[in-house]
């Protein structure tokens, strides 16, 4: 659970760096910080890829 809460904190910080007109050089872009994104990029995780950004139109993950 500890890993997942540093992944989200770290997906926060990556979206708003990009909001911030900040280049984000990154191998996979998921779009969308939702339900699914975040388990896409929970998944991703635990595949070793941690090489990722979680898009997000909004100030806070998770909100549909």
């Amino acid at each position: 659970m500890r890993a997942l809460w540093s992944l989200l904190g770290a997906a926060v910080l990556c979206t708003s760096a990009a909001a911030n007109n900040k280049v984000v050089k990154t191998r996979v872009a998921v779009l969308g910080g939702g339900m699914a994104g975040i388990i896409a990029a929970r998944t991703l995780h635990e595949q070793g890829v941690d090489d990722f950004v979680i898009i997000e139109g909004r100030d806070t993950l998770g909100v549909s």
